[in-house]
Parts: structure tokens; C-alpha cells; sequence
């Protein structure tokens, strides 16, 4: 499976504190997995070899389901394991020097904040971008904001052409809203899935928001 703006992509950014899959994420069904497209795979508190190890068992997990794994800020721990790809942050090795070490088939994914940072991630062979923070995050207290009139991100943006992902304190309640911004073609979560009561209804209840929200707004899902 690919990445396009053709398809509403839901992402679950899992944050890994120790190498075994969350317990409360164990039970979630294949069938219920299958409607996520990404699992991002982040442990910034962990070292690479246990990054390693969280992401291999993530990738035996969801061996035989169309999710891709990405691993968050580590291109040689993703190459290393095998995983789809790898999510880079701003000061993450720059999205050139990645596919150059890559290839092309590896998925490369860049954190933006405004259009020219899109258009730059885009130019520079990013896949995908992630754009945010939309919402204030329980997971990530650092982040600022977006002001979409300041990030000049009311409008389309003229020759954008990869899939651009809302993130940050994003739910099921926000999605409506989320989708009206025209750059957007799917989110990536954390906290509405991993700190959910019930992690398995969380991801349903996601994706019929994002099909409803996506046929509202005109894109397919």
C-alpha cells in the first residue's frame, strides 16, 4: 500500500515508552486493524536498539494486514527492521539525504507547519506530510498551534500533490472540521486511539468519521 490524496488516511501515532506493544492495544483484532493505514511507530525516550525492538514487534503484529509501519525520526532504525518508512521532524535528518539512503520505494513522511514548509517537503521528496499542531496535544506539550491564515493555509495550495495529514490533539469530534481545510486528505492520532477507553471502538468510530466527513467534503475514502 501507498500513500495518495485519493484516499482519507487514518494514522495512529503510537507512543512507544517500552519495547512490548501497549497491553490495551494487544486484544484489537485484525480485522479492526485493518482499517488504519499507517501505525507510526515514535519512542523518543527510548534508545535505538529498544526502538528497534518496539518497532519490529509492531511490524509481526500487522505482518499480514495492508498497515504500513513507519518508524518516527530514525531512518537507519526503520531500514534496519525492515519497516515502510520513516516520519522526520524538522531537525531529523533532512528528507533529501533520506531517500538518498533509502531508495525510492522507501516512504518518507515530513513534519510541516505551513505552505511553504509542505511545498518544501514536497520538493524535497517527502511522500507525505504531516501538518499541525491543529489542536493542543496531551502527548506533546512543546508544539505550537496552527494559524491557518498565518501558515497561508486557508486556501488550496497550487501544484501540492502528496497526501497531508492534520495532527495534533486531533478526535473523532474534530474531524468534520479538520476535513474542511483544503490541504488536508486524512489525520494522524495518538491519544484518541492509545488512551481511549476502548481502543478497538476508537478506530471504527474514526474511520466511519473520516468516509462521512470525506464524502461531506468531496474527497474519496
Amino acid at each position: 500500500m501507498s500513500l495518495d490524496r485519493r484516499r482519507t488516511v487514518l494514522c495512529f501515532v503510537c507512543d512507544v515508552r517500552a519495547i512490548e506493544l501497549p497491553d490495551r492495544l494487544g486484544p484489537i483484532t485484525d480485522e479492526t486493524w485493518s482499517h488504519v493505514d499507517v501505525v507510526q511507530v515514535r519512542g523518543k525516550a527510548l534508545s535505538a536498539g529498544e526502538l528497534e525492538r518496539a518497532a519490529r514487534r509492531w511490524i509481526r503484529r500487522l505482518r499480514d494486514l495492508p498497515t504500513l509501519v513507519i518508524v518516527n525520526d530514525r531512518v537507519d532504525v526503520a531500514l534496519a527492521v525492515g519497516a515502510d518508512g520513516a516520519h522526520l521532524g524538522r531537525s531529523d535528518l533532512g528528507i533529501q539525504r533520506a531517500r538518498e539512503l533509502a531508495g525510492e520505494e522507501f516512504i518518507l513522511g515530513a513534519s510541516t507547519h505551513t505552505r511553504e514548509e509542505l511545498l518544501e517537503a514536497q520538493d524535497a521528496g517527502a511522500d507525505y506530510a504531516g501538518l499541525g499542531a491543529f489542536y493542543s496535544s496531551p502527548t506533546k506539550h512543546d508544539t505550537t498551534q496552527l494559524e491557518l491564515q498565518r501558515a497561508g493555509l486557508e486556501d488550496r495550495v497550487p501544484g501540492l500533490t502528496i497526501p497531508v495529514l492534520a495532527i495534533g490533539g486531533v478526535t473523532v469530534e474534530r474531524i468534520p472540521a479538520v476535513l474542511e481545510v483544503p490541504v488536508i486528505t486524512g489525520v494522524a492520532v495518538g491519544s484518541a486511539i492509545q488512551h481511549a477507553g476502548d481502543p478497538a471502538r476508537a478506530i471504527r468510530d474514526l474511520r466511519v468519521e473520516l468516509k462521512r466527513s470525506a464524502a461531506v467534503c468531496g474527497s474519496e475514502t
